[in-house]
């Protein structure tokens, strides 16, 4: 009995009670291969490089194989097969599994088992023609294939389901290695998939030794809206999963996630407001970012700030943690969390130091009269014999391309050499060239709408370098409509989990400042209503910033006052 609920709390991914009754049922019998074989798939399922969860995987999956004797031959080879994925030999898993398949086409456990090795095998054949080109070991196409046998064959085997979020969680992408990595992620070839009738197209490339190839697979993605037609299936797939399990949490949970892929922010947080969290651990960790970032997107910025309240509750700040939290806290104009994770890093300069804790409220559109100096200090600091002029430029990339109107009594030096789109107006703003400074901003705007029309939102944040570009060459009207463009079409479809680099605040810093910048140019061209839209909103998420936000602050209310009274519906 124990073993038959662990292995229904399995298939729903209920992960911890699985593995409960598993336990249990171990503990009325050590010998019980069975037990010890789902426990590991249990175990294989919660570990991406988990230590302790991977040493219980591979010792659960051996246990199973050395208590397997008297069973007939299909369950040993099962086994045999959980023992290859358990060591990350995915590709010696599917070669154990496939003539079971072609044996009994019904074996469900079977047909699971292979989706599951031909999915997550990472390995990567060379070409027998071109070194920087190659092919996966195992498809994808052969996986969702067996899910959706699976689904057909038993429709309560719920744990398939979640195998069809792989292009939303990878970013349209399938990731790669040439041999066998010991873990279960790298990423050294990328193919950027490509759906083509039922079937994705999925050719992996080495990304540095063949950035063509790789920029020409994007290219054509993009062009073919990839991204959007793959999500619209993932997210047929996860409706169906809520369809057949709509009391439990992880589909809604799920197909929220999926939806914000998709810009649908409403829907998206009625599909989280039925996720009960209480009885999976990891989604109770996890619906806290989700519903602060839906909060922030929907425009109630006390919700989004009790949400992320509750993320420190549910798992308080530990080493690894400050940054990312620092990054969020820093949307509700609080900056101590980000600072305390630059003072904490090992290895930065005093100039490092000083530029890094000033960037969050500067990303925000704060003004800062001392952030030039700052900028310049890090810039002239001595670099490793690595780090070229290019890297130098790197270093205050974020201050160049966001910090477009700070006062600066000289531009650095740039380096030619620095192909990052996004400097191209701190460039043309250092020559003077205002033609430059002009096609600077349209190619920047082209990159943003050309991304959010393929299905994308503007992680690098090139659409707020483009409309202070604009907004320094008088264009009100044109920065307007690009400010309103990212905030309705690009931070719809953006995550709390992006970055823009590993030593800056993510991405999402930018939220506030794009809708700072689209309060400002409505309030300065007449758009009254809208202009009080999202000044409140900026005033509700910033309810408790921090002292040095308090101008910024001011400055809104007065200009509310100046609009006259509130508007009775939002623009």
């Amino acid at each position: 009995q124990e073993y038959l609920l662990g292995t229904a709390a399995l298939n729903r991914i209920e992960l911890a009670t699985a593995q409960a009754h598993l336990l249990r049922a171990l503990a009325l019998d050590s010998s019980f291969a069975l037990a010890h074989w789902k426990l590991a798939v249990a175990y294989g399922w919660g570990s991406f490089q988990k230590a302790d969860v991977d040493s219980l995987w591979r010792f659960h999956a051996a246990a199973a194989v050395q208590r397997s004797a008297n069973l007939p031959e299909r369950p040993r080879l099962l086994m045999a097969a959980e023992v290859a994925s358990s060591v990350s030999d995915e590709t010696g898993a599917c070669r154990i599994l496939a003539p079971l398949v072609a044996r009994d086409s019904s074996d469900v456990e079977a047909l699971f088992a292979l989706g599951s090795c031909s999915y997550n095998s990472n390995l990567v054949v060379l070409s027998p023609t071109d070194s920087t080109v190659g092919h996966f070991a195992t498809s994808w196409n052969t996986a969702y294939r067996a899910f959706h046998r699976v689904l057909q064959l038993d429709p309560g085997f719920h744990i398939a389901y979640a195998f069809f979020l792989g292009p939303s969680r990878n970013y349209g992408q399938r990731f790669g290695c040439l041999v066998p990595s010991g873990v279960r992620f790298c990423s050294s070839w990328i193919a950027v998939l490509r759906p083509s009738g039922d079937s994705l197209i999925e050719i992996p490339v080495e990304v540095d030794r063949n950035p063509v190839a790789f920029a020409a697979q994007q290219d054509l993605a993009r062009r073919e809206h990839a991204s959007t037609v793959m999500f619209r299936e993932v997210r047929r797939m996860m409706q169906a999963w809520v369809d057949a399990a709509p009391h439990e949490a992880r589909p809604h949970y799920q197909l929220a996630r999926v939806l914000n892929d998709l810009g649908e922010t409403a829907t998206a947080d009625a599909q989280l407001r039925q996720v009960d969290a209480s009885q999976d651990p990891d989604i109770y960790l996890a619906l806290p970012q989700w519903r602060t970032e839906l909060a922030i997107k929907m425009g109630r910025g006390a919700e989004a700030r009790a949400w992320f309240d509750s993320i420190l509750a549910r798992a308080p700040d530990r080493a690894g943690t400050l940054w990312r939290r620092g990054s969020w806290n820093a949307m509700f104009g609080r900056f101590a969390r980000f600072r305390a994770w630059v003072d904490q890093s090992p290895g930065r300069t005093a100039e490092e130091r000083a530029y890094l804790r000033r960037l969050p409220a500067m990303m925000l559109g704060v003004p800062d009269d001392s952030m030039a100096a700052a900028e310049a200090a890090w810039f002239t600091a001595p670099r490793a014999d690595s780090c070229d002029r290019k890297c130098a430029d790197q270093r205050i990339l974020p201050s160049l391309a966001f910090g477009l109107r700070l006062p600066r009594a000289a531009w650095p030096a740039l380096s030619d050499a620095s192909a990052d789109a996004r400097l191209q107006a701190a460039k043309a703003l250092a020559a003077h060239d205002t033609t430059a400074l002009r096609r600077a901003a349209r190619s920047l705007e082209a990159a943003v709408r050309e991304e959010v029309d393929a299905g994308n939102s503007d992680v690098p944040g090139r659409g707020i370098a483009a409309i202070d570009a604009y907004v320094l060459l008088g264009d009100s009207t044109r920065a307007l409509q690009l400010a309103r463009f990212w905030v309705d079409s690009s931070m719809s479809r953006s995550q709390l989990f992006s970055s823009l680099g590993n030593d800056w605040p993510a991405s999402p810093v930018l939220w506030p400042r794009a809708m700072l910048q689209r309060a400002d140019l409505a309030a300065a061209l007449g758009f009254r209503d809208e202009a009080r839209v999202w000044y409140g909103r900026l005033l509700d998420l910033w309810a408790d910033a921090d002292m040095e936000m308090q101008p910024t602050i001011a400055r809104i209310r007065t200009t509310m006052g100046s609009l006259g009274d509130a508007p009775t519906a939002p623009h």
